[in-house]
């Protein structure tokens, strides 16, 4: 499994439209993904990050990732002046492990 994270960051000017991009962006690109995907999530910066937006697209294989983006590139990128005038940084992560915390019922203590 591999992670592939596109980073917006943070620069003087900037503008970033949340709804377009979680409304209709997202969409186009999870549509070319598509069962390659396992799943993704976009993240909105606080002041102090770096970055105005950051969003992980958790894959099966980095290859078909990468046939994916060469035969549709042109139609994702073409749509960044859309929500965004930055330009994402992709980055490219081999996950090593994951996992998730189970929720305890009120009163109850975990360990």
């Amino acid at each position: 499994m591999h992670c592939v994270t596109a980073l917006y960051l943070a620069q003087e000017g900037s503008r970033f439209d949340f709804d377009y991009y979680l409304e209709t962006h997202i969409p186009l690109a999870t549509d070319f993904v598509g069962d390659n995907l396992i799943r993704w999530e976009v993240h909105r910066g606080t002041d102090e990050a770096s970055y105005v937006c950051r969003t992980s697209f958790w894959i099966h294989s980095l290859e078909r990732f990468q046939q994916m983006l060469a035969e549709h590139q042109e139609t994702i990128f073409a749509d960044l002046p859309n929500y965004t005038n930055l330009k994402p940084e992709l980055h490219v992560e081999a996950v090593m492990g994951s996992g998730a915390v189970e929720s305890h019922p009120a009163g109850r203590s975990g360990g």
